[in-house]
């Protein structure tokens, strides 16, 4: 693999929500929370998804950055470290939560589409980098458009409240972009016949919204 100074890189959050307060949490992430990380000087884009099929967390959210020295900035830091009264009652009500900095070591295709598949690999597979020319394969699905490779970098991934250490799994995962649900069942049975992956342990989301950070200069 490529230095990871080198990558871009991604934060990623996988939540559930009480449902009392997701009125209010889906407000936070839109009037405030996606905006303000957006500012942050490095970070390119965000995006917001809701699962509509699979197994894990309801919303994912993922932003995108320009190199993973981003996360160890002086502004990042300092928005981490001081977060609004907003955010700190809406990570209260988080549930199930998965908070990974992320290198992307791989990227193929281009676009964003308002599908989209996420792929999970066990904590022991962590080095994809043998797999890489098999899964850009998946590109060769018709209204499929990107793939990109998500890997954790422990020492970052710092877990928010409602996730317990102990049972954390830190997971290489695969996000696929298609134009429509059918294609990303396919890719998830192209995932499972090609690389021996439980079927079942993978996610279909629908895209809410995307937010670029040049949208608010």
């Amino acid at each position: 693999m490529s230095d990871s100074r080198s990558l871009p890189a991604e934060l990623f959050i996988a939540t559930d929500i009480d449902p009392l307060f997701e009125d209010d949490f889906n407000r936070w992430y839109d009037r405030e929370h996606m905006e303000e990380r957006c500012a942050i000087p490095g970070f390119q884009w965000a995006r917001r998804y809701k699962s509509i099929a699979g197994n894990g967390p309801q919303y994912l959210a993922i932003y995108r950055a320009r190199s993973i020295d981003v996360f160890t900035s002086e502004k990042y830091r300092e928005a981490f470290s001081n977060q609004t009264d907003w955010s700190l009652q809406s990570f209260s009500r988080m549930i199930n939560t998965n908070r990974r900095v992320m290198n992307v070591p791989f990227d193929q295709g281009f676009g964003v589409a308002s599908f989209a598949a996420l792929i999970r690999f066990p904590a022991s597979r962590l080095d994809m980098s043998f797999c890489f020319d098999d899964v850009a394969n998946v590109l060769k699905i018709d209204n499929v458009l990107r793939i990109h490779c998500l890997e954790p970098d422990p020492k970052l991934s710092t877990p928010l409240p409602s996730e317990e250490i102990k049972n954390r799994k830190l997971e290489v995962v695969f996000i696929i972009d298609a134009t429509n649900y059918a294609a990303l069942q396919n890719v998830i049975q192209f995932f499972s016949e090609t690389l021996g992956l439980d079927p079942n342990g993978h996610q279909i989301f629908h895209l809410i919204w995307e937010l670029r950070s040049e949208d608010i200069d």
